[in-house]
C-alpha cells in the first residue's frame, strides 16, 4: 500500500475515534455537520481540508514522528532517498502547523491566502481574533452553514401570494368558471312549494326546480312540526362528532327505517351526498384488493373525487352505455373485483336509467 494512503487511512480513523468519543466538538469548522456525518465521511473531509487545520496539521506531525509511522514510511519507501523524503516532509508539516498555531494566538486579525476557485489564484482572507479557525474563514466561501436558518431569502424574490391568487381568480373570471353564488330563500308557506325568493339583483319572484327536494317534503306540515318538536326537545346541532359525542336515537331509527326500504341490514347516513359518494367510494376501493372501478361518464363530481382518492385503476364507460360497459369488463381478469360506479337519476343531466 503507498505511503500516503496508508498515513490516510490511520488519521482518518484516529479522527474518526476523536469525533465520536466527545459529546460536543469545539471545531468552530466541525461543528457545522452532525457527528455521524463527520464519522462517516472523515477521511473524505480529511483528505479535502486536512491540510489548511492546524490541529489536523499537529495531529499529523505527531504521528509521523512515531515509531509506527516511521516503519512504515520507510518500508514502503524502500530506500535511504524514501526515508530522507520523509523526514523533510515531516518538518514541513511541523513548520506548517507552527505558522498556523502561531496565527491562532496572535489577537489582531492576519492575512490568509485562500486560492479563488475560477482562477486558482491566491487572495487574501481576513481572520478575526484568537476565538477565530483558520481553515474556516478560508474555507467560508465555499462552505455554508447546513440549517434552515442559513437560508436567506432576499424580499424581493418571496412567493407574492395575493398577486398569485389573485390572478388565478381573474383568470376564472375570464373563462367563466367562477362562481356566484345566487341569494335565494325559499318558502315553506302552504301551497307556496316550489316558489322562493331571489336576491341576487333586487327581491324578484322565482320557480326552483333545481332542488334535491323533489317532492317538498320540507314544506309538509307534519315533516315541520316534527322538527318544531324535536328542536324544542332536543335543541339544535349534533353537538360533535359520532365518534366523540355518539348517536342520537332519532339518527338511530332514521337509520334503521331507512334499512327496512331498501331492505337492507342496516344503514348510515352522511352529512351530504357529495361526502356520502366521496367517502363510500374512496372506503370500498382502498379495501377490496387489486380493485378496478368502472365509472359512467356522467357521474357527479362527488363520484370522481372518490374514485380518484382511492388510487385504484378506473375505466370510464359511456353514459348509459351496458354494451360499453361489457366491453370494458371483458378487458379485465375474472378473479379481481370490480365496482361499477353509476347514479339512477344522474345529478348532472336529470337522466333516468
Amino acid at each position: 500500500m503507498p505511503e500516503d494512503t496508508l498515513f490516510s487511512l490511520t488519521t482518518s480513523q484516529f479522527v474518526a475515534r476523536k469525533v465520536s468519543s466527545i459529546k460536543k466538538m469545539p471545531c468552530p469548522f466541525l461543528t457545522r455537520f452532525s457527528k455521524s456525518y463527520v464519522c462517516n465521511y472523515a477521511p473524505a473531509l480529511l483528505k479535502a481540508y486536512g491540510a489548511h487545520c492546524p490541529v489536523v496539521q499537529r495531529t499529523i506531525s505527531t504521528m509521523q514522528g512515531s515509531p509506527a509511522g516511521t516503519g512504515a514510511a520507510g518500508g514502503s519507501a524502500g530506500g535511504s532517498g524514501g526515508a530522507q523524503d520523509s523526514v523533510a516532509s515531516k518538518k514541513e508539516n511541523s513548520a506548517e502547523a507552527r505558522r498556523n498555531l502561531s496565527s491562532l494566538q496572535q489577537p489582531k486579525p492576519v492575512q490568509q491566502q485562500a486560492a479563488e476557485p475560477s482562477t486558482g489564484k491566491q487572495k487574501p482572507v481576513a481572520v478575526g481574533g484568537t476565538n477565530k479557525c483558520p481553515f474556516l474563514s478560508t474555507a467560508a466561501p465555499h462552505v455554508k452553514e447546513l440549517g434552515a436558518e442559513s437560508v436567506e431569502v432576499p424580499t424581493e424574490r418571496t412567493f407574492q401570494y395575493e398577486s398569485f391568487f389573485h390572478k388565478q381568480i381573474q383568470h376564472k373570471k375570464q373563462d367563466h368558471s367562477y362562481r356566484v353564488f345566487k341569494k335565494v330563500n325559499r318558502l315553506a308557506a302552504e301551497g307556496q312549494f316550489p316558489r322562493a325568493l331571489e336576491y341576487s339583483w333586487g327581491e324578484r319572484p322565482i320557480t326552483v326546480w333545481c332542488s334535491n327536494d323533489y317532492l317538498g317534503m320540507s314544506c309538509h306540515p307534519e315533516v315541520k312540526q316534527a322538527v318544531a318538536d324535536a328542536l324544542e326537545m332536543y335543541g339544535t346541532g349534533a353537538g360533535g362528532t359520532r365518534n366523540i359525542s355518539g348517536n342520537s336515537m332519532n339518527h338511530e331509527n332514521l337509520e334503521h327505517r331507512l334499512a327496512e326500504l331498501h331492505q337492507k341490514e342496516s344503514a348510515l347516513l352522511f352529512t351530504s351526498c357529495f361526502v356520502a359518494n366521496d367517502s363510500t367510494l374512496f372506503t370500498l376501493a382502498k379495501a377490496l384488493p387489486g380493485c378496478h372501478i368502472f365509472s359512467d361518464a356522467g357521474n357527479h363530481a362527488s363520484m370522481i373525487q372518490g374514485i380518484r382518492n382511492s388510487g385504484v385503476p378506473k375505466h370510464i364507460f359511456r353514459h348509459n352505455d351496458p354494451a360499453h360497459l361489457r366491453e370494458l369488463l371483458q378487458r379485465v381478469d375474472r378473479s379481481l373485483p370490480k365496482i361499477v360506479a353509476f347514479e339512477t337519476v344522474h345529478s348532472m343531466t336529470g337522466a333516468v336509467c
